[in-house]
C-alpha cells in the first residue's frame, strides 16, 4: 500500500542521516579489520587519560594536553605499536604540535595533536618607554592651585599671519 508519504522525495534531514550511517559503516568496518592494532593502543592512551576517538575512516584522533613526559608516553605508545610521524618534530618553545603517525602494515593513520600544559612567562628583552606617571591625590581643594593655560592673544595670531611665506 502506497501512502502520500512514500512518494515523497528525501529530505535533506533523510540525506544527511543516511549520508551518516554510511560513514559510521565505514568506521566500522574499518575499526573492525585493524581492531588488533589499534585496541592496545587506545587501551594505552586510555591509561593514561587520553580519550581517542575515530570519526572519520581513514584515521583515528588523539588530542592531548599535557607535559614533556606526557608527549614521551605518547610517542612511545605509538612508536612501540610500530608507528611513525612524518614532518618536523616538535620545537623547544611551542606550545603545539600536531601530525600524522602512519604504519605500512595499516592504511588508517592516527591524527595526533599536542597541546602543552606547561607555559611559563619567559623575558625576551627590554624596552624602555618615557611614560607619564599620575597618582591619585585626595584633600581638601582649596591646597590644590589650577594652572591656567596661556592662549596666545590676538596680536600674536596677527603677528604669525603677516609673515610672508
Amino acid at each position: 500500500m502506497n501512502t502520500a508519504l512514500d512518494s515523497l522525495p528525501d529530505s535533506s534531514v533523510d540525506l544527511a542521516i543516511q549520508e551518516q550511517t554510511l560513514k559510521l559503516a565505514k568506521i566500522k568496518v574499518r575499526w573492525n579489520a585493524h581492531r588488533a592494532l589499534f585496541a592496545p593502543i587506545v587501551a594505552a592512551f586510555q591509561h593514561i587519560g587520553v580519550e581517542p576517538t575515530m570519526t572519520d575512516p581513514e584515521y583515528i584522533s588523539v588530542n592531548m594536553t599535557g607535559d614533556k613526559d606526557a608527549l614521551g608516553s605518547a610517542f612511545r605508545i605509538l612508536r612501540g605499536a610500530g608507528f611513525k610521524f612524518s614532518g618536523a618534530r616538535p620545537q623547544t618553545g611551542q606550545t603545539e604540535w600536531y601530525t600524522f603517525f602512519s604504519t605500512s602494515d595499516c592504511p588508517v593513520k592516527i591524527w595526533f595533536s599536542f597541546t602543552s600544559s606547561v607555559c611559563r612567562r619567559v623575558k625576551v628583552g627590554t624596552k624602555m618607554v618615557e611614560q607619564d606617571i599620575y597618582e591619585v591625590q585626595c584633600g581638601d581643594l582649596s591646597d590644590v592651585t589650577i594652572e591656567t593655560p596661556v592662549l596666545p592673544s590676538i596680536n600674536a595670531v596677527e603677528a604669525v599671519e603677516s609673515i610672508p611665506w
